[in-house]
């Protein structure tokens, strides 16, 4: 599923950029040519305008006071990512599935059934080779079940066809004895004139001294081990402890965990278990190892644009600064808000890093082709193209906050930090740090000179 969001992804946003470079200046060509448009600007564009130069100003004009909070902000942000360092990953599963289901639907239904029954309806399988596996099968897993922590023993119950029949005494001579006694009670003449004679007749008919087989078991009890090809007994089931509910990841880890290699010693043989269960617990373990990987190569493959694009080193260094202190506030801020990562929300993190290095590039060229003065006029061209960039993904983004799918959700709320970081990182960090490093010059009279025509620069 992640595979074919990245492939959808990708190719979507390259024709996008084959569009944008091909068919946009070809369509606004022609439209230009023959309905050429006025230079008329929409009330708020010009007010948009005039803040932001005064905003740009003073930035660049007090720059010492925007490192400050910047610093502030990220050191106390430190406590937010000591949370998120301690629980990265969503163990909740509650916190994925569907709201309306949890309140009203399926799953406040199988809460309720829970708490009915003491064993679970969903039990993990375990597909046996031969009777001989089936004989061992359970006390192996009941053995298995003893040795763990009371922590990690997430175990009930094992149930094999043996576990229908009845189990052998210590003393084979008593049951004997007792069955003797048994039928000799059955044979009683003086039972033939008794109402259940009927019934105590069947009885008689069916006990004997040998010890109880396969073939004994009633049919309603055989079915459950019986396959469809008509192969009996090779089938067991392991039960979940109903107080460990496995919507608990971490009890769903360990449920499989101690499942996965069961080792029949009087076979010789492994074994192994699935179902349901085992499917989400590769889901998360994929999650742990997925995660990390996919974000580590996204973040070296982004640091290694903004090195060939910057044009020099001290610039390159200057864009991979904003993106890992865009990056480091998401982490803070999503730790103070309790967001872990999940299936579907961790890839919230390698597109934050795309648009954590976008935007302050687009910023930065800028501020290169103006000669690094009046970083207003700067915020007040290319700073508010970005800003409808972020805007438009933002409202996007917003939009999944009603999803029904929490899961949905998370990725949602992950995404709209990490936009907003990355935003504040590109319009506000980056001049800081050109200003720190002497890149900024000082206004000179042809500056105001351009503050004054900047409306008619927008325009154009």
């Amino acid at each position: 599923g992640l595979s074919q969001f990245g492939f959808i992804g990708c190719i979507g946003v390259l024709f996008c950029w084959l569009a944008g470079y091909s068919l946009l200046p070809l369509w606004l060509y022609q439209f230009e040519s023959r309905f050429p448009s006025k230079e008329w600007r929409h009330p708020f564009a010009s007010y948009l305008s005039s803040r932001m130069i005064r905003i740009g100003n003073w930035l660049t004009d007090h720059a010492a006071i925007s490192t400050f909070a910047l610093i502030g902000f990220s050191a106390v942000g430190f406590f937010g990512f000591s949370n998120l360092y301690r629980n990265p990953v969503e163990y909740n599963f509650d916190n994925m599935r569907n709201k309306i289901a949890m309140s009203s639907g399926t799953e406040a239904t199988e809460r309720r059934i829970n708490e009915v029954f003491s064993t679970s309806r969903t039990p993990s399988i375990v597909l046996l080779d031969s009777l001989e596996q089936a004989e061992e099968i359970c006390p192996t897993v009941e053995k298995l079940a003893s040795s763990l922590p009371s922590e990690e023993n997430v175990i009930h119950s094992c149930m094999s066809i043996y576990s229908v029949l009845p189990k052998p005494l210590p003393n084979e001579d008593a049951r004997v004895s007792e069955m003797k006694q048994i039928i000799n009670l059955l044979q009683d003449k003086s039972l033939k004139h008794s109402k259940h004679w009927e019934k105590l007749r069947g009885f008689q008919e069916k006990l004997t001294l040998s010890k109880p087989t396969i073939k004994d078991i009633p049919f309603q009890l055989l079915r459950r081990f019986t396959e469809k090809n008509g192969k009996i007994g090779t089938v067991a089931f392991i039960n979940p402890d109903s107080d460990k509910p496995l919507n608990d990841g971490v009890n769903l880890l360990n449920f499989t965990k101690s499942l996965t290699q069961i080792k029949l010693p009087k076979t010789n043989t492994t074994v192994s278990a699935s179902g349901d269960s085992f499917i989400l617990a590769d889901l998360l373990r994929g999650l742990k190892i997925d995660g990390p990987l996919t974000s580590l190569v996204a973040l070296v493959a982004v640091v290694l644009i903004a090195m060939f694009l910057a044009g020099s080193f001290t610039s390159g260094i200057l864009m991979c600064l904003c993106l890992l202190l865009g990056t480091w506030w998401l982490l803070c801020l999503q730790g103070a808000f309790d967001i872990k990562y999940n299936f579907f929300n961790f890839i919230a993190l390698p597109l934050t890093f795309g648009i954590g290095i976008d935007y302050p590039i687009n910023i930065f060229v800028r501020c290169r082709q103006e000669n690094y003065k009046n970083y207003g006029n700067i915020l007040a061209t290319s700073g508010t193209a970005v800003i409808l960039c972020s805007l438009t993904t933002i409202i996007g983004y917003y939009t999944l906050l009603g999803a029904t799918n929490l899961a949905l959700v998370s990725f949602a709320k992950l995404a709209l930090i990490g936009e907003i970081t990355c935003l504040v990182a590109a319009l506000i960090l980056l001049p800081v740090l050109l200003k720190a490093i002497g890149r900024f010059k000082e206004k000179s009279s042809s500056d105001g000179e351009a503050e004054n025509n900047i409306h008619n620069r927008i325009a154009k």
